[in-house]
């Protein structure tokens, strides 16, 4: 028989039902909108969903289950709560939008008459807050509580004066993105694993948003890729944290960032390679053809041929700089197989063997049992 749920459990499922309600409104909204824009300088609302919704999706998620579970631990409700006030946003949004175009003239007259105001604002209050509790959900120190306060004013400011709070809140926030790495400094080994699973999909989202900016200044439809990619890692993010919290897999996060740098940076590499052979062959025959195909041939031919050994040193260089305890057990366990291959008296096997487990495990005691041969 299932236990009862909780108060905590029955809360958490309603603003989850009222945020998927909202979606769900959402959906219908921007069908009924289809192709006109959301407002001045912005793409229709249908357009915009594939970008929003995993965001709310998995802020909604990751909040219900981990107020469910964690109760005490401010993040899951926050997180729920910046989901809901998001969806609340595109669904007033959606409305005010949708009653404009089919709407009467009393009704338009009526939505133009009442002054809503949007809680984007808040949203982005409730965001900075996140980042000042994770992960244990306090502060990383009494001496934040005044920078709590702050944010509280300058959102309540923002909500009266546009500007002056538009201004506070611009001071207000640069000063919670630090806490996470203020925390680092004292951590314990659980809560260091959960900033670094935070802190990684947080890093991802901001490297994407950057890029598509960048990339949509040339080509606004390589930007909207790399956009709707960080799109991807905010939700991510949300993920991460809910892992993080509830403690599931949690050191997996090492295996991840290292894989991270290394195909990042060898991914970087070959892109630089390929160009460069590009240019270099085509400016080789220039003389004799117009042509770009035999450029771009080679150099993926020459990409190709460097992938394995790029990625080799890539992975040396990251080990030895970052994981220098693995990268010096992988050489401890190499040359103790090279020494194996010769060695032919078991008890010298034995005490290389037992040396190389001290020095790559570094337990407190080793012992060797070996079976003796049957007469």
């Amino acid at each position: 028989m299932a236990p009862p749920m909780t108060f905590a459990g029955i809360a958490a499922s309603a603003l989850y039902a009222i945020t998927l309600a909202l979606d769900a409104i959402i959906l219908l909204l921007a069908l009924r909108t289809a192709g006109i824009p959301l407002a001045e300088g912005q793409p229709p609302l249908l357009e915009q969903l594939p970008f929003y919704v995993p965001i709310m999706f998995a802020y909604s998620t990751v909040g219900a289950l981990v107020a469910a579970k964690r109760p005490r631990n401010p993040i899951g409700w926050l997180f729920a709560a910046v989901a809901l006030g998001f969806a609340a946003s595109l669904a007033l949004g959606g409305y005010a939008l949708d009653v404009q175009v089919h709407g009467s003239a009393a009704e338009r007259a009526v939505v133009e008459s009442t002054h809503i105001e949007d809680p984007l604002d808040l949203v982005v209050t409730v965001l900075g807050f996140i980042f000042l509790l994770y992960p244990t959900g306090r502060l990383p120190s009494p001496r934040w509580r005044p920078v709590a306060v702050f944010m509280v004013i300058a959102a309540t400011v923002g909500r009266v004066y546009a500007g002056p709070g538009h201004e506070l809140f611009g001071l207000a926030t640069p000063l919670a993105l630090t806490a996470p790495f203020i925390r680092l400094r004292y951590a314990s080994p659980v809560e260091r694993r959960q900033i670094e699973w935070f802190v990684y999909f947080v890093a991802l989202t901001v490297l994407a948003f950057v890029t598509s900016l960048i990339v949509g200044a040339f080509d606004p439809n390589s930007g909207g890729l790399f956009w709707g990619l960080g799109a991807f890692f905010a939700g991510m993010t949300a993920v991460a944290a809910g892992v993080a919290i509830l403690r599931y897999r949690l050191y997996d996060i090492d295996v991840l960032i290292r894989r991270t740098v290394i195909y990042g940076a060898t991914t970087v590499g070959l892109a630089v390679t390929f160009f460069a052979v590009i240019l270099l062959v085509e400016a080789i025959l220039s003389p004799f053809t117009r042509g770009n195909e035999l450029a771009v041939a080679a150099s993926t031919l020459v990409s190709l041929a460097l992938f394995q050994p790029l990625r080799r040193r890539v992975q040396g260089a990251v080990d030895r700089r970052f994981y220098r305890s693995r990268y010096d057990a992988v050489r401890i366990l190499d040359a103790f197989t090279s020494r194996l291959a010769s060695e032919v008296d078991l008890d010298a096997v034995g005490a290389e063997l037992a040396d190389a487990v001290a020095a790559t495990v570094r337990p407190a005691h080793v012992s060797l049992w070996l079976r003796k041969p049957a007469p």
